[in-house]
């Protein structure tokens, strides 16, 4: 009997252990920031990018600064093709990037800071306007990451070859704010533009000389010598450039029940206004910085806790005086 129950005691050891070490198939590993969809270029890494921007509004002729933000992005290059030796490689360099939201966001990704918008209305009236992007979502509530890649060439002698990077996406643009002479007229929470506003732009194409393409220090020595406006890489950074068209307002009425779709479509929708997006190269996990903030690591928005001074430069956030300079008005 006591050896009947010594090894049914043995057996049930024996199934716990089994139990607690095999793997739960349901209970498959989490993507490491929930909300953020599978990335599209693999192998990669998670990296922090750090990114400003400028936009206009060319019926108000009104240049707006988009603040300095974070983005959670994920990239990589792949080879495309078999390659002989002594030919040139051919690689897609590419990455997807969500905007870290701020404090208060509906959501911890996908969201601009919101921007404020200046202007006369109607050419009497003081108008102060809060603008919200944010990128669109799919039917699970995913955001939709901004997407990137370039088909790049590398030369025998070890000379990189990189095209135009070409992106085109939609935004959702939402006004939460508009102030009259000073005076908030209570605009309803619905006010936002009747689609998503469509927005191409472009990366200027480069080529790093052999004697620069040897370690990833040595390209962004380079890169610096170019100017970040007249280069763009999914990885690297640099300045995308192009237009977005604004649709017509929407559900844009006031607490006293007046509609000002009409106002606010005469004043800032249609198309061909001009943008600019700058962004500074990835900051992997080699470097001293943490990963994108995961929901949860609010304290962490919008950037990262400051690392050591010697923390590469283009891991830090952009400061004020690095703002993309509105273009003089000689150039509208």
């Amino acid at each position: 009997m006591w050896t009947t129950i010594r090894r049914r005691r043995r057996l049930l050891c024996l199934g716990l252990i089994l139990v607690l070490c095999w793997p739960v198939s349901s209970q498959a590993a989490p993507m490491p920031y929930p909300g953020l969809p599978e990335p599209t270029i693999e192998p990669g890494q998670w990296m922090w990018v750090q990114q400003m921007g400028m936009s206009e509004t060319a019926k108000a002729k009104q240049y707006v600064a988009v603040p300095p933000l974070t983005l959670a992005a994920y990239g990589g290059s792949i080879p495309t093709g078999t390659t002989q030796p002594g030919e040139p490689k051919f690689l897609k360099v590419g990455g997807d990037a969500a905007f870290v939201s701020p404090p208060g966001a509906p959501e911890p990704y996908g969201y601009m800071p919101p921007m404020r918008v200046r202007t006369v209305g109607f050419g009497l009236l003081p108008t102060e306007a809060t603008i919200q992007i944010s990128q669109r979502r799919r039917p699970d509530g995913r955001v939709i990451p901004v997407h990137a890649e370039v088909d790049s060439i590398v030369m025998p002698d070890q000379t990189r070859i990189f095209p135009d990077t070409v992106v085109e996406d939609a935004f959702e643009i939402r006004v939460t704010q508009v102030l009259l002479d000073g005076v908030d007229i209570g605009i309803s929470g619905k006010c936002r533009t009747v689609r998503p506003a469509p927005v191409r732009m472009v990366g200027p194409g480069y080529t790093i000389p052999p004697e620069h393409a040897g370690s990833e220090q040595d390209v962004m020595a380079y890169l610096a010598t170019l100017g970040e406006e007249n280069y763009f890489n999914p990885i690297y950074g640099g300045q995308l450039t192009g237009t977005i068209d604004i649709p017509p307002f929407t559900g844009c009425t006031t607490k006293s029940g007046d509609d000002l779709s009409p106002m606010l479509t005469l004043s800032a929708s249609g198309p061909g206004n001009r943008v600019a997006a700058r962004a500074r190269s990835a900051c992997t996990q080699e470097s001293t910085f943490y990963r994108p903030p995961a929901p949860g690591d609010w304290n962490k928005f919008p950037f990262p806790d400051p690392g050591p001074s010697d923390d590469p430069v283009w891991c830090r956030p952009y400061e004020p005086d690095e703002l993309i300079p509105y273009p003089e008005r000689g150039e509208d």
